[in-house]
C-alpha cells in the first residue's frame, strides 16, 4: 500500500509541507509507504500544452503510477485553491483514475480552508477520474497545530491530529477497495478519455 501526498503550495517551507509530513507519519505509523511531492519544489510551469517539462512529468508520473491513493493538500489563497495544484492536475493524465483522494485545505486563519476542498473535489474527478473520498480535512489556524508529529497538544490540536488519522484510515480503506476497480477491466479510457 502507498499513499503519495502532494503539497500544494507556492512556498518553501510552508505550512502546507508542514501539514503534509504530519499526515505521512501519521499514515506511516499505519505501515503505508508514503512519498511526498512538494509543488514549491517541483516546480511545474503553468499548464502550456505546447511546452511540457517531459524529464518532470515522466518522474512525477512514475510516482503517482506507483500509488494507490493520495492525499491532497492546498492552502487557501484568496479564497481559491493553489494555482499549483490547477496546473500539477493538467499534468497528471490518467495517472490517478480510480484512486481514492483525500482534500486538506489550509489556512492561517479561523474561517478558512473550506474553499480549496471544495474546489478540489470539482476539478479532478471528470477527466482525471480520480475519487473524492467522503472524509476530507480542513485545516485551520495552521500555524498552532499539528507541530508535532505525536496525537498530544491544546485541545484543537488533539482534535484535529486525530480527525486526521481517522480520515487517513479511511482513506487506506478506501484504497484498498479502488484496487479491485482497478484490476477489473471495465473501465475503457481509450474509448470513453473524458466525463460527461
Amino acid at each position: 500500500m502507498k499513499i503519495v501526498l502532494i503539497s500544494g503550495s507556492s512556498q518553501a517551507e510552508s505550512q502546507t509541507v508542514k501539514v503534509t509530513a504530519f499526515l505521512a507519519n501519521r499514515l506511516e505509523t499505519k505501515g503505508v509507504e508514503v512519498e511526498i511531492i512538494d509543488l514549491h519544489e517541483l516546480n511545474l510551469p503553468p499548464f502550456d500544452p505546447n511546452k511540457k517539462p517531459e524529464s518532470v512529468i515522466s518522474t512525477m508520473k512514475k510516482s503517482l503510477d506507483s500509488a494507490d491513493g493520495f492525499v491532497l493538500a492546498s492552502p487557501e489563497w484568496d479564497g481559491m485553491v493553489n494555482h499549483r495544484i490547477i496546473s500539477f492536475l493538467h499534468y497528471v493524465g490518467m495517472t490517478m483514475a480510480d484512486k481514492p483522494v483525500m482534500a486538506v485545505g489550509v489556512s492561517a486563519t479561523y474561517h478558512g480552508g473550506h474553499y480549496p476542498v471544495e474546489q478540489m473535489r470539482m476539478l479532478g474527478p471528470k477527466n482525471k477520474h480520480y475519487i473524492v473520498i467522503p472524509e476530507h480535512l480542513v485545516v485551520m489556524n495552521v500555524n498552532d497545530v499539528m507541530n508535532t508529529h505525536d496525537l498530544e497538544g491544546e485541545e484543537n490540536d488533539v482534535f484535529i491530529k486525530k480527525r486526521a488519522d481517522y480520515a487517513l484510515s479511511t482513506l487506506v480503506e478506501y484504497a484498498k477497495a479502488l484496487q479491485h476497480v482497478r484490476s477489473s477491466g471495465v473501465t475503457d479510457y481509450d474509448t470513453y478519455p473524458n466525463g460527461m
